[in-house]
């Protein structure tokens, strides 16, 4: 870590000296690697991470896009603007997305001039190496750009480290107030945990609601900060016996197996269930029921099948915090207001949803 960071430090002053245009054609050259190795990238993805082949495959296209645009994006800047790169930065992303989040981060740094050095999750050090490979054959200085897989306590003194400029952090909630915590006023930009929610107006189409909101729910095994987690249904639409009945049967068809099966929906959690998750998984609160009961694979307790829980309660754990796992929690609202009040109840605040098709509504809801 010591070594990583020494050399970064020293390669400031020449890679900022590098013109705007190269940096930038840099960067191009990234994205058409990307897609020349998107096979590659797919399977690493599919071994480290668990992630369904669709959905790594989406990922290589959202690494693309980054690339591409942080390049037209800081040429454009760059022609009326001047600025001054802040130093050398760590990039210290997820496991969940493991190419798109990191190779973001590091773009960004890279094209304004600054140095990096990537310290990728535990769980996927192979989907950041190659990631490493694709800078670096890109034309990224070995330098400039710095790959150090390691735990997470063995990359604490970057974290403390004056001569790091700033960190960019996708993680744990608790992992950003640490940071701070170990150093107050670093420069910190951080995209935190989520608990997100969708409402379901009785004006709606119930159908298209249903098919986005299992989508959403379980992709991934609901194993990302964007998941829905908190779904909202209008009294008509909760007391809806077809409704209940439809979301369940679309919940309980998705097949739930290993990344390698191109047919599995859910895959396995990178972990077995702890926290939060072990804690739902385990006991339910007052009020509550399950419409659709979760069970853990009897041969990988990593294997987990959807669940849906009704009579979630405001201001409960199924209400305010993360679980990180294929679960979702209903709620009953009486009115588009009251069902607001339920969204926005919660400490976080990253996506949400509505279905409905009154465009009072629509423009109330946004």
């Amino acid at each position: 870590i010591e070594h990583a960071l020494e050399i970064a430090v020293r390669a400031r002053a020449s890679w900022a000296s590098v013109s705007a245009s190269e940096r930038a054609a840099i960067l191009g050259r990234v994205a058409d690697l990307l897609e020349a190795r998107r096979g590659r990238l797919i399977g690493a993805m599919v071994l480290d991470a668990g992630k369904r082949v669709v959905e790594a495959d989406v990922e290589v296209s959202e690494a693309v896009d980054f690339a591409r645009f942080y390049a037209i994006s800081f040429l454009s800047w760059h022609a009326e603007y001047s600025s001054t790169p802040l130093g050398t930065i760590v990039v210290a992303p997820p496991w969940n997305f493991p190419l798109a989040i990191p190779l973001g981060g590091c773009l960004a740094a890279l094209v304004a001039g600054n140095t990096v050095l990537l310290k990728p999750a535990p769980e996927t050090p192979l989907v950041g190496r190659e990631l490493a490979e694709v800078l670096w054959d890109a034309g990224v200085p070995s330098d400039a750009f710095g790959f150090v897989p390691c735990s997470d306590d063995v990359a604490s003194p970057l974290i403390v480290d004056a001569r790091v400029s700033a960190v960019v952090l996708t993680g744990a909630t608790e992992t950003a107030r640490l940071f701070l915590g170990m150093r107050p006023g670093l420069r910190l930009f951080a995209e935190t945990g989520g608990k997100n929610g969708a409402y379901v107006s009785a004006v709606s189409d119930r159908e298209q609601a249903i098919s986005a909101i299992v989508q959403s729910a379980f992709g991934h095994a609901g194993q990302k900060c964007s998941a829905l987690s908190v779904l909202v249904l209008e009294r008509e639409v909760y007391r809806d016996d077809g409704f209940r009945a439809e979301l369940a049967d679309a919940a309980e068809s998705l097949f739930v197996g290993s990344a390698w099966k191109l047919e599995s929906f859910v895959t396995p959690l990178i972990r077995p269930p702890t926290g939060e998750l072990a804690r739902v998984l385990a006991t339910r609160e007052r009020g509550e029921s399950w419409l659709v009961e979760p069970r853990v694979s009897a041969t990988n307790e990593r294997l987990v099948s959807p669940g849906i829980l009704l009579g979630a309660r405001r201001g409960s754990r199924a209400h305010r915090s993360e679980f990180f796992g294929p679960i979702l929690s209903v709620f009953e609202a009486s009115d588009l207001e009251d069902g607001l009040d339920v969204l926005n109840a919660t400490p976080y605040g990253l996506t949400a949803g509505f279905f409905g098709l009154d465009e009072i509504e629509q423009e109330r809801f946004i």
